[in-house]
């Protein structure tokens, strides 16, 4: 992609999405994450052009580019049998949480980070014993406090979040069913960041967590790998959410 271009707010994806054919030319066509999420917010979450210029933070004219690119890329490659690639580049992206709740136009936010030794971030939400809180306000960061996690049933994370209050969860991995409780509750989340906490804090704001810390490749081959057995995942198949999907890609079950 262009380095000039204008950096745009999107939902990135688990990983890179490939969809084959049963019958490949051996031909493929790149679907950029743009193009991906502006098809996504129009067709999908039947919002105006007009909307999803404001989401993306550009102008309609961009967004019509973007729709014409993707649907004629989409057309082309299921007409001629040609390979679908979803890039997950977020080159040119300011990252958005899970749920697109527009966090970025909050002047303050209580945001959680889950930590096993109260210096780094865990590598999975679930399994972490205590949580940073931290104050964002005008993008100035203010360390709170931390909190012991509660015993881990399903979902006494997401309510004892929203018990305390917080508005954004940033983390390095979490399970599907806990990102949507979450979502009941009107608490975003924002997958991939590692490290120290002011770092992981300082690349959200920055809108450039970067997806492909060592815990995030670890799990997204696992579920590849389960993808392959049970005809799911993301390498292959039209797989919709983290670790599931319709397995309609070739070698794959129905």
């Amino acid at each position: 992609m262009n380095k000039n271009i204008k950096r745009r707010f999107a939902r990135r994806l688990s990983c890179s999405k490939t969809f084959t054919p049963k019958f490949l030319n051996n031909e493929k066509v790149n679907i950029f994450l743009d193009e991906y999420e502006a098809m996504r917010l129009c067709d999908y979450e039947e919002f105006s052009q007009i909307d999803a210029s404001t989401k993306m933070n550009v102008s309609r004219a961009t967004i019509q580019r973007l729709l014409i690119n993707a649907r004629s890329k989409f057309i082309d490659a299921t007409l001629n049998d040609k390979q679908i690639i979803i890039d997950n580049n977020i080159e040119n992206i300011n990252i958005k949480g899970e749920h697109n709740m527009d966090m970025h136009l909050k002047k303050e936010l209580l945001v959680a980070i889950p930590t096993n030794n109260k210096q780094v971030v865990s590598n999975n939400f679930g399994g972490a014993e205590y949580v940073a809180l931290y104050n964002l306000k005008n993008n100035n960061i203010a360390f709170v406090n931390f909190l012991n996690m509660p015993q881990h049933l399903i979902g006494s994370h997401p309510k004892f979040l929203k018990d305390n209050n917080v508005d954004l969860v940033l983390t390095n991995s979490m399970g599907r069913q806990a990102i949507n409780l979450l979502k009941d509750y009107n608490i975003d989340v924002v997958l991939g960041a590692s490290g120290v906490f002011e770092d992981a804090i300082r690349e959200y704001l920055e809108g450039t967590v970067d997806f492909e810390s060592q815990f995030a490749k670890y799990s997204r081959n696992k579920t590849e790998d389960l993808g392959r057995i049970r005809g799911q995942g993301c390498k292959r198949g039209f797989g919709f959410g983290y670790n599931q999907g319709l397995g309609l890609g070739r070698n794959k079950k129905a």
